[in-house]
């Protein structure tokens, strides 16, 4: 009968050991809670040659609810929140984007996409191919570091 080595003895207990102790704690802190969400607005940037419409259904307001229409010229920034108040925190936007496309075609490219509210947001269409209206890319951004 052959003796077995005890465990601490063994090569692969070491090679373990080791492994646990170099993959240790990197220096980083448990994840702490989120802050607190503020109400805010949408900035829709449109970086491309035609002109962008921009509608979504507002629900926050004493009136009820509302579609909110916004046209955004070639090259210009414009606040859609639509209204004298801010969209409330946490709220989530569905952006309804429709660019109009200049050839005689007639050619609308609508592209959708949602907005988690929390202070102000920056969307920003551009084309990929400044040439085809479906290269169509859209960015999300918060506006100001929190």
């Amino acid at each position: 009968m052959t003796r077995r080595a005890p465990p601490i003895r063994s090569p692969h207990w070491w090679v373990l050991l080791v492994g646990i102790l170099a993959c240790g704690g990197a220096g980083t802190t448990a994840p702490t809670q989120k802050e607190q969400s503020v109400d805010g607005r949408i900035v829709v940037s449109n970086q491309t040659a035609v002109v962008l419409g921009v509608a979504y259904l507002r629900e926050d307001e004493a009136d009820g609810p509302r579609i909110v229409r916004t046209q955004v010229q070639p090259g210009t920034d414009a606040d859609v929140s639509g209204g004298t108040t801010l969209l409330p925190a946490d709220t989530l936007i569905e952006l309804d984007l429709v660019l109009e496309a200049a050839d005689e075609a007639g050619v609308r490219v609508r592209r959708k996409v949602t907005v988690a509210i929390d202070g102000e947001t920056l969307v920003s269409i551009s084309l990929a191919d400044p040439g085809d209206p479906f290269s169509a890319e859209i960015e999300v951004a918060a506006i100001q570091a929190r």
